[in-house]
């Protein structure tokens, strides 16, 4: 999420180390959420501009030439805003939608990378789900500096590549020993904004057939341009932090289960 201002949680960030990332990225996306429900209001006040400004300064467009341009100004805008309105404000939903991802992958990776940090059985589960002996990373090094912890988890996140988003986070966590559940619908819609994500930021918005391949939900966008709405962003909104709350209470079960 691209703030200027630095977060102030009630979740302590030392305290709370085994939580606080996902907090944040709770709030983040929380402030999406709202930041694209202000966009898409203050598009629709536009519709209304230029019948407003007409009615004002009616009589007046022909005598005064900067009414005429204000008029001329206010119009295109509100043939821009109806437009968005006639496409579902599928462009502003769009930005919300990569924003968010952003803020969710992000926000998973610190959080694990500070369970590995922070905790000596997540760090040493992480270890041993590598396989192998990993160079210069050992428990007898432990707590290793950042590079280390991040070198650790791309390692950890690259292993299970083949499989859905879904599954990868899943198996992700569990790599950690953190056991998150995720329903089907879920699953499926999470996989769904993996793929609309990547193609509206490499393909121009289009679902191909590879997408498909991957995410067979997505057969009716097959070779066309994935259209956004109020309806499927929230949707996927919901999918996005039901995850993330998944993710809370597989590390809330994990840490409870040692003092049981």
């Amino acid at each position: 999420m691209p703030t200027l201002k630095d977060l102030k949680l009630g979740t302590d960030m030392e305290e709370g180390w085994w939580c606080y990332e996902l907090h944040a990225t709770g709030v983040y996306l929380i402030d999406e959420l709202f930041l694209c429900t202000r966009y898409v209001g203050m598009i629709r006040k536009k519709e209304e501009g230029f019948e407003n400004l007409s009615r004002l300064y009616s009589g007046r467009v022909n005598s005064d030439p900067a009414i005429k341009a204000l008029l001329n100004f206010t119009k295109a805008e509100s043939d821009w805003a109806r437009q968005q309105r006639d496409e579902g404000y599928h462009l502003t939903y769009s930005h919300a939608m990569v924003s968010e991802w952003a803020a969710f992958e992000a926000g998973i990776e610190r959080q694990l990378v500070r369970l590995i940090e922070k905790d000596h059985s997540f760090a040493s589960a992480a270890l041993r789900s590598i396989g192998k002996p990993v160079k210069d990373i050992d428990m007898t090094g432990w707590p290793w500096d950042e590079k280390r912890r991040h070198y650790l988890y791309d390692r950890l996140e690259r292993k299970p590549q083949r499989a859905s988003f879904a599954e990868r986070h899943v198996t992700l966590c569990r790599y950690l020993a953190i056991d998150v559940v995720l329903n089907e619908n879920t699953r499926t819609l999470l996989d769904e904004a993996n793929a609309i994500r990547n193609a509206l930021m490499h393909s121009r918005g289009e679902i191909t057939e590879d997408d498909v391949s991957k995410v067979p939900s997505l057969i009716h966008w097959v070779g066309k341009k994935v259209a956004l709405n109020d309806n499927s962003f929230g949707k996927y909104h919901e999918a996005i932090v039901s995850t993330l709350l998944a993710t809370l209470a597989g590390i809330d079960a994990c840490i409870s289960s040692r003092k049981a």
